[in-house]
């Protein structure tokens, strides 16, 4: 199974890796893209076209993300618009659809629960399949 972690967060990805299983291929993609422009979608920086075919070939994603100001980091909700309109033949669809998915957070005083809630709802309006949630991370940001 191949398992694609988008992150904004490098604590989160340390700790996501120690709980993958042998069985379990992680790849990280790369969430440095620029900033959403729907002037750009219908022809998108290489950048995204290389994220749009990482995402088109994984099993499963995992987002994983702090809390900033009581929301998602932005670079999370950059790389959720750039995938909510990927272009087919000329016809806007989202990358993430039926797609299954888990969500890690940190940060704040709950883990990053309020950032896990935002994700939570652009995925569910994307579609996606399976979406589990897990547990807020207070711990995974602790210099090892």
């Amino acid at each position: 199974m191949t398992l694609v972690i988008l992150h904004a967060c490098i604590g989160l990805l340390r700790a996501a890796k120690s709980m993958a299983g042998d069985d379990v291929e992680i790849v990280i993609g790369n969430t440095n893209l620029p900033l959403f422009n729907q002037d750009l979608e219908a022809n998108p920086p290489d950048v995204v076209k290389d994220f749009y075919a990482l995402i088109l070939t994984a099993d499963a994603i995992l987002i994983a993300t702090p809390e900033h100001n009581f929301q998602m980091a932005a670079c999370t909700k950059n790389f959720i618009d750039w995938g909510s309109r990927y272009y087919v033949n000329g016809v806007s669809t989202n990358i993430f659809d039926d797609k299954p998915c888990a969500v890690m957070s940190a940060g704040g005083t709950g883990g990053g629960h309020l950032a896990q809630y935002c994700v939570r709802q652009s995925c569910v309006f994307l579609n996606v399949r399976n979406l589990f949630v897990l547990f807020p991370c207070t711990h995974c940001l602790m210099p090892t």
